[in-house]
């Protein structure tokens, strides 16, 4: 399912959480699935190709499974996620 949507598999357990009623109340957009898998990788070369003009609100926005990439890139243990996302 996860594929079908625009997902890439990085890893056990580093997952959007997505249950059934998120997807449906707000699916990711292209963007936010760029986001999340640049802040999953700890790829700022990523995260510079899908955060052009983004906003603060776009950024500290809640995921689909109720994280923010900040919390997303502590989880996955990415501080130089973590140093671009306080960066923009």
């Amino acid at each position: 399912m996860y594929e079908q949507v625009g997902f890439v598999h990085i890893g056990y357990g580093r997952t959007w959480w997505i249950t059934k009623e998120n997807f449906l109340t707000r699916p990711p957009t292209r963007r936010e699935i760029a986001l999340a898998e640049g802040v999953g990788y700890g790829s700022t070369l990523i995260l510079d190709a899908a955060g052009g003009n983004i906003t603060a609100e776009e950024l500290n926005r809640p995921m689909a499974n109720k994280m923010t990439l900040m919390q997303l890139a502590a989880y996955c243990g990415k501080p130089a996620s973590g140093e671009w996302l306080l960066s923009h």
